[in-house]
């Protein structure tokens, strides 16, 4: 199952799992993915990683986010 060019289960399941893998059958959404991991990507997941932190129950800061984001690349792996 793809997961398109999302980071949407990984932010959700950063603090399960110590791995996730993203896989895609396009190439165009795998080179988003791989942008975001290397942090090249412009597009703006900031309103995402806010909605997900205030599903956990977190007050939103600008730290917290930059937090949540580098926790979720961590858990990321490809290939």
């Amino acid at each position: 199952i793809g997961s398109g060019p999302t980071i949407y289960s990984a932010l959700c399941f950063r603090n399960v799992v110590s791995k996730v893998y993203l896989a895609d059958y396009l190439e165009s959404n795998l080179s988003l993915l791989i942008e975001w991991l290397e942090n090249r990507q412009n597009f703006d997941w900031i309103p995402v990683i806010r909605r997900v932190a205030k599903n956990e129950g977190c007050i939103t800061t600008p730290d917290l986010i930059a937090k949540i984001e580098e926790e979720t690349r961590r858990v990321v792996k490809n290939g």
